[in-house]
This record gives C-alpha cells, structure tokens and sequence, in this order.
C-alpha cells in the first residue's frame, strides 16, 4: 500500500487500524503519505480518537492542521463558537490620527494581533481549551465565562472563589455568591488556554456586541451565555514607556495596569440587588467624524489646481467623565469632551458642539437643554455610536452636530447550543457526537402517522412521518411534516418564553402566579417562585444577564425581576418593583439597560433595569388600550407599540417623545392582539382578529400599499377570533394562530406570502385528560406561540380548553422531523 497512491478503499483500512489502537510504526508501514493527507482524514475521526492517533504517531500531523482540527473539535462540542466582530474590528484607530506609540516600543497589528516584525501575540491553545473544558463538563457546578478573544467566543472554565476574596466583606461574598469573580480570578483562567506570551492583554465589557467599560467584576455562570468580557490587546507596549491600548484610557496609571487595581468599593449596603449591583463611572463612546477633504487633481494635461471635496472618515474612541458616576454625566458634559477632541478630528476648535434632530436632519435640536442627564434623560447605552458632521447654519455660521447610532449586530440564526457534527460523509464517522437536528425525548411510545387528523397518541406525543413532497406551491390545508408531544410538566400555563442562549429552558407563568423553569427537553421543571395571586402575563428574559427575567401580572400588575440559579435547583430570587397595574405585556430593551410595561391603557411605563426604578411614564401614545409593545432586536431605543385603535406606532427614546410624533404608523385592518419585529428589525407583523395579519416594512418612514403584505388567511366568522403571529429565528416564516382554531399555519415572508401549510393539534388536550375527542374537538384551541429564539425548526404552542376549568399545556413542536 505504501508504495500506491492513497485510494478511497485506505481509508476504512485507516479508521480500523487507528481504532483498533495499532501502534504508530505499524500503520506507518501500510500508508506513506504527506501530513496535509494525514490532516484531511483526521477529520472523520473523534476527538478521543484523534487524541490516541496523534499521541501515537505525531509525525503525522504538523503543527498548524492539529491546531485546525482542535479548533474545529471545540467548536463542534460547543466550547467556541465565531463571533460577529473581533475588537480589533470594533476599535480600530485611524492610522493618521491614533494615538501614537514612542520608538522602541513592541508594535502589534491592531486588526490580527500579531506584533510587526516580532513574535505573534496570545494565540489560544485548542487542544488546551478542549481538554479543560472536557473535563469542567464532568464537574458538577463548574462555573464557566465567555469571553472573546479576536474573532472567537470561548467557554472559559473557572474555579469559584479562586480570587481569595470571598471574605473580604459581605459584599465580596454576595458577589461571589452571584457569580460575580474578581478579575485576576478570569485572568488566570484564559492564561491557562493561551500559549505562553510576553503581550500583556485586559478585559472590557462585552455588550450586546459592543465594546464597553474596563470590567470590575467577570461574570460567571454554570449554564451557557452569550460572551460578556473582550480581550483587549495592545497597540504597544515596553518596560519603560509601560502600555499604550487600543481604547480608551490608553495609557493606565501604574496601580490599574492589566486589571491588577485594587476595587475600593462604596460603603455597605450601596450595591444593589439585581443585574447591574454596581454604578459605572463613565461613558465609552465611538467618534466617527466625517469632514470634507481637498486634494489636488490630476489630469493628461498636467496638474489641475482646482480643488475636488470628498469626505474622509475619522474613528476614535472617547470616555467621557471616567471619574464621575455615570448617571451624573450631562449632555453638556458629552459636548466639552467632543469639543476638546475637534481638532484630533480635523475639525475647527472654535464650532459648537449640539445634538443632531432626529425629526429635522441637518438641523440642530431646538432650545437644547445642556442639563439633561444622558443616562435618565436621553437613556444613554456604553458603546454607542456618534456621527460628527459639520453644517452651516442658515443664519450663518458652522456648528458640529452628532447623531446617535445605537444600533447593534444582529444575531447569527444558528441552533443553541448545539453541537456541529463534523464534516463527514458518513454517519459512522460522526461516533459520539450528536446530530445537528433537534429531537425531543419522552418515555412515551412514538406512534408513526400519516396525517394529524387520524394519528395515534400516546401520552400526547405525535409523529407526523408524511412522506416527503415535491416543492411545489402548497395549499393552506396540506400538513407540514413535523413531530410534537405535550410538556407534562407545563399544565396550568399561561405565558411562556424560551430562554434567549441556554438550550432546553424556557421560563412559564402558570395561571396561579406562579413562574417555573422548565427543560423542555427533558420534560421536568426545575425552578419555581410563587409571584402573586393573578395569572402571569409578561414574561421578558435579560440578554446580557442570562440568569434574570422580568415578570408581571395582570390585574395587580405586579413587577419584579426574578433570577435562577442552576447550581441550586428549586429556590429563585426575586426584587421587587413599582407595580404597574392591568399590565399585559412586558418587554426588555437588546442591551438590557431598559424594560417597558404596557397594558389595558393608554400609556407605557419605563423602568430602570440597574436600579429597577421606574424613569417615566409615556402618556397618550394610543387612543386606545396597548395590548402588547415589543423592543426592536437590535435597537435599544426603537420599540413598537400595538393598540386596540387599529394602529401599530413605532417609536424612538432618542427624541423627546409625543404620542402625536411616532416615527410610524401604520393603520391596521382590525384592532391589534400582537405585534413583533421580523430578526434583522426590517419589517413589523401585526396580527389582530379574524384573517387580520399584515407585515410592514420599516425601510419607510411613510408607509404605503407598496410596503404592506398581507397573508390569506382562511376566515373564521367570530368576534373573539384573535390572532397571534410571529417570526422564525431565520425571519423567512411566519407562524399564526388564533383563539377560534386548533391549528398553527405557517406562511413564507417573500411575495406573495405563499402557505406553506399547517399543524393540527386537535385531540392532544382531550386524549391527555381522558376526554372523549369528539366532545372536545370543537372547544379545543391554540392560545398563544413562542419561535425558538435562534433555531428556526422548533416551535412551542401554548394548547387550552374552553370550558370553566380550562386545561392548558404546552406542546413542543420540531419542524421537518
């Protein structure tokens, strides 16, 4: 064989002869061939048997593809997964007017990390990372954090309470208790997964996407998450000039440097229960100044001396008031900083500095008050964006004006949690590792179908194995294929929403008052904390925070945000807030600094989530009752509020707000049960009673007919017939149901807004309680739907009975199984 080219039929002869656990010589004398063969096959192997190969034989692989497939092992098993953006990326100063690094000083490339004409920088160590975390698995509480190192997130295991700090105080044992790890403790456990490196390197805030502060505490937690810390590298560095970083403060006094300062905490009792238990100090801000730039033209004729103007673009990056408290900061403090940084910008000294309007652009803001607080005031985020320009004014004049652009990166539509199976041909060569497609698992029998309509159920569990059809245009009446069973665990449930990162969870409010934590995967509950006496209505997880949620009540309105912890089953937390009464939907803004409360009136109510306390009430916006308002997905600002007037207003917390000056309207059909923002923010469903379901394209401030879809939804004659519809994780599929009907449609988004079919959950309550189907067939009906927050295949629909002691479960749906 070895002196033959390497054929298919080598390769099982490979895989027998590496599993088989053959000695390194002897599978050297059968195949004779190049590492980069040795590294294409190595894919089809599992990690454990790559381990036992390469231990073996480590001649076979170089160095850069064992790095490769280490990468590709920790992204499989989900200990890594790939960012949108790097830091680099996020902060990456102009090369004219950066900040500068003295001669002598170790340069590194901003965009890879690496240094210029040096060694490379901290690389992460894969085959590190995934034996530490292999290992963390099979301990139990083991407390993780995400971090982002370049343009990867890493699971980062973490010994609690390594820092030695827990009995400093009370409050370093609160914080620990918390999952809230000094910094050194998350320092030397990414040291542990890098390579051995001079480069000194310290950790920021990661919100939402975006860069923030220098962190005072890293967040841990035993469940998954989305990555709350960035390594941040440096421009340079050397011994005597110390370190010059890539964000501001550039340069760190002597006692701060690589998050070493000491935390000199306020007095007992200033941290505050909940997400946020400590204030910041400062506001980091990206400057993107656009200024005209001259430069001299050349032609065939010679040098022309007419000037040509284009625009040039300058970033930098700004902390505003580092040595004040956050909330005290004024906009007319944000101004002097701008002021002060013109001329690094290219900018004239001597212009003023005032906000631009979002109603008149070009135009400065009217009579701008210079005292307004940015944080409870103008509801300022860390990270934000500013576009400076420079304008004249029609009176005469130059002034400066800067917009806000808090808009953050959509998030990737990809299973949670998940593990990718590796590239292979076969399904053999996957071994141990799971299948990307979601199955649910129950102790009840599966009975095999083919329709819904005449499918045995067992325990209420459903197999809809329909053969596969040809892709053509299908009717509202076909059957999509899918499978779904009931969660046992979910009777008396209300409201539901999955959790936004961790696989399996989903929070339920159950109509006693009671909220629970469900897996949903494995069909058990696992949290619980009685709210109140009212059934729960408003359900709203934190993104930053996975561990938190909001909850309220109807009738009462009673507010409170509630936290879980996976390491001590059963037990929840909770904080209470100023109530908000008749409240019927809660929402929290993508960075989680906001959260809104609306319900049976004419007003929204806007909470603090730092403080929990209530900033201000948004009177008048409807004519009518708000049944329902929805923060934008990647907007902390932009939320849409849907009414019993027939309309659906978006609105903007950036412009001093009238319910007579929305950024849009749109004039529905009917009056409006629900509304929600399609992924990516660019078009609005509103679903009301009857066949009212219409989309909306946010791309135009002026809606017309050319921008409004509506879907042909079968009619069914009833006044109380209401809708409720919502997006897919991917945005390309609408799901609806409506109280009168015991089945979920499922429409395409594109024109014409085609059906793509149904799913019919007749009989699954009554079967359940031991009910005659042909009694209940009739009073059985979907009351509400939740969409998987990241993969598009899973569904759950909220199932009641009509009668004066309704039954109501959840069923757990998986699209194409």
């Amino acid at each position: 064989l070895g002196s033959e080219p390497l054929r298919n039929t080598d390769l099982p002869f490979k895989l027998f002869m590496a599993r088989s656990g053959v000695s390194a010589s002897a599978v050297g004398q059968h195949i004779d061939c190049p590492a980069e063969v040795w590294n294409s096959i190595s894919i089809h192997l599992r990690p454990r048997e790559f381990l036992q190969l390469s231990g073996v034989a480590t001649g076979f692989f170089d160095e850069r593809g064992q790095r490769a497939l280490w990468r590709e092992f920790c992204i499989a098993e989900g200990f890594a997964w790939v960012a949108e953006s790097s830091i680099a990326e996020i902060g990456e100063e102009s090369p004219s007017r950066g900040p500068q690094a003295p001669s002598g000083c170790r340069r590194v490339s901003p965009r890879t990390g690496r240094q210029h004409g040096l060694a490379s920088g901290p690389e992460i160590n894969w085959r590190r990372c995934f034996q530490a975390n292999a290992l963390a698995n099979r301990q139990i509480g083991r407390l993780f954090a995400r971090v982002r190192i370049r343009e990867v997130e890493l699971r980062v295991p973490v010994s609690a309470g390594a820092g030695g700090d827990s009995r400093v105080s009370k409050e370093h044992e609160w914080l620990n208790e918390h999952g809230w790890q000094h910094p050194s403790v998350l320092k030397s456990a990414v040291q542990k997964l890098l390579d051995p490196s001079p480069m000194p390197f310290r950790f920021r805030q990661l919100i939402a996407g975006r860069p923030g502060l220098l962190i005072k505490r890293a967040r841990c937690s035993v469940g998954e998450g989305p990555a709350s810390a960035i390594v941040e590298c440096p421009m340079s560095w050397s011994q005597t000039d110390g370190t010059l970083w890539q964000l501001p403060p550039h340069r760190e006094p002597q006692e701060e440097r690589v998050n070493g300062r000491s935390e000199v905490w306020p007095k007992s009792g200033d941290l505050v229960p909940g997400p946020y238990p400590w204030s910041c100090r400062g506001w980091l801000v990206e400057v993107v100044a656009k200024r005209p730039r001259v430069r001299q033209s050349q032609c065939s004729r010679g040098i022309d001396s007419t000037p040509i103007e284009d625009m040039t673009t300058v970033r930098r990056w700004l902390e505003v008031g580092r040595q004040s408290r956050s909330r005290n900061l004024t906009l007319g403090d944000l101004c002097l900083e701008l002021t002060l940084l013109l001329p690094a910008l290219g900018f004239h000294g001597d212009c003023d500095v005032l906000p631009e309007s979002i109603w008149r652009p070009g135009c400065p803001v009217q009579c701008p008050c210079f005292q307004l607080q940015l944080h409870e005031d103008l509801l300022w985020t860390q990270g934000e964006r500013l576009h400076l320009r420079e304008v004249v004014l029609p009176k005469g004049g130059k002034v400066i004006l800067f917009s806000r652009d808090t808009a953050r990166p959509p998030k990737a539509c990809a299973p949670q949690g998940a593990k990718r199976p590796f590239r292979s041909c076969s399904s053999s060569s996957l071994g141990e590792l799971p299948a990307m497609q979601k199955t649910f698992t129950s102790n009840s029998t599966t009975v095999t179908t083919t329709s819904c309509s005449t499918a045995a159920e067992t325990c209420g569990r459903t197999v809809d194995a329909s053969p596969p059809r040809e892709r053509t245009e299908t009717t509202s009446g076909d059957v999509v294929p899918h499978s779904k069973h009931l969660l046992l665990s979910s009777n008396g449930v209300r409201q539901l929403e999955f959790h936004p990162s961790r696989p399996g969870t989903m929070m339920v409010g159950r109509k006693d008052g009671v909220i629970a934590i469900l897996d949903h995967e494995k069909d058990m509950q696992t949290h619980s904390m009685d709210i109140g006496v009212n059934p729960i209505l408003g359900i709203s997880w934190l993104h930053t925070h996975p561990e938190w949620a909001v909850v309220g009540t109807a009738h009462s309105g009673t507010t409170c945000m509630v936290r879980y912890d996976e390491n001590k089953p059963g037990c929840m937390e909770q904080v209470r807030l100023e109530p908000f009464a008749k409240l019927s939907s809660l929402s929290v803004s993508c960075t989680d600094d906001l959260f809104m409360a609306s319900g049976f009136c004419q007003d929204v109510a806007l909470y603090d989530t730092a403080t929990g306390r209530r900033l201000r009430m948004l009177y008048g916006l409807h004519q009518h009752f708000i049944n329902i308002s929805r923060f934008s997905n990647t907007s902390p600002h932009v939320f849409a509020t849907a009414s019993f007037d027939c309309s659906c207003k978006v609105w903007d917390l950036r412009e001093p707000m009238t319910g007579c000056r929305p950024v849009s309207t749109f004039t529905t059909d009917t009056l409006n049960v629900m509304c929600c923002f399609s992924p990516d923010d660019k078009n609005i469903l509103c679903s009301g009673v009857g066949a009212a379901l219409q989309q909306f394209s946010l791309s135009h401030r002026a809606p017309d007919e050319s921008v409004v879809r509506r879907f042909s939804v079968p009619t069914v004659n009833a006044s109380t017939n209401y809708r409720r519809s919502l997006y897919l994780a991917d945005g390309a599929t609408i799901a609806t149901v409506s109280t009168q009907e015991s089945v979920l449609r499922l429409y395409k988004t594109e024109v014409p807004g085609r059906a793509t079919g149904l799913i019919d959950f007749r009989g699954m309550l009554s079967r359940r309680c031991g009910w005659s189907a042909e009694d209940l067939q009739a009073e059985e009906y979907v009351q509400s739907v939740r969409s998987h927050p990241s993969d598009p295949s899973v569904l759950a629909a909220l199932l009641s009975t009509s009668d004066p002691h309704p039954e109501s479960f959840v069923s757990m749906v998986n699209l194409g199984a």
